[in-house]
């Protein structure tokens, strides 16, 4: 099933954020989140929907730091550039686990890798869709007792 486009676009965010946060490890950097936005935004979408999808960022940023994966110092004014971001342990563990239920035992940051190695915005939005999913189901089962 094809994710809706909000749902579509959030995944290929988060994952062009943590590889760029995985490359950095433990570097904090600047993240730029309109230029991570557009370098993940499906090829076909509308100009309407990419200039909305640019409100988006900075959101998705902020959840993923209230998730536990991911710190930052803050953002700029208009919400374009978050700063001193780096990942936290929790997202370098769930990055690079392995979770029992793939058959292939490659770790997490290792297909994000590969998937975003080609471009975000040329991957298939189920690929995408199942790579962010697992992402988050191991993140939350690491949670569980």
């Amino acid at each position: 099933m094809t994710p809706p486009p909000n749902i579509d676009l959030f995944n290929r965010f988060a994952l062009a954020v943590f590889r760029k946060l995985y490359l950095s490890f433990p570097v904090a950097i600047e993240l730029d989140v309109d230029d991570l936005i557009m370098s993940a935004m499906p090829t076909n979408i509308s100009y309407e929907k990419s200039f909305n999808a640019l409100s988006v960022g900075g959101e998705a940023l902020n959840f993923l730091a209230s998730e536990g994966f991911l710190i930052h110092q803050g953002a700029l004014s208009d919400g374009s550039q978050f700063l001193q971001v780096r990942l936290t342990m929790k997202g370098l563990a769930v990055l690079g686990s392995m979770p029992a239920a793939l058959e292939r035992k490659e770790s997490l940051i290792t297909k994000i890798l590969a998937i975003s190695g080609k471009g975000l915005k040329d991957a298939a939005s189920e690929q995408v869709q199942d790579l962010a999913s697992q992402v988050f189901t191991f993140a939350l089962a690491t949670l569980l007792p």
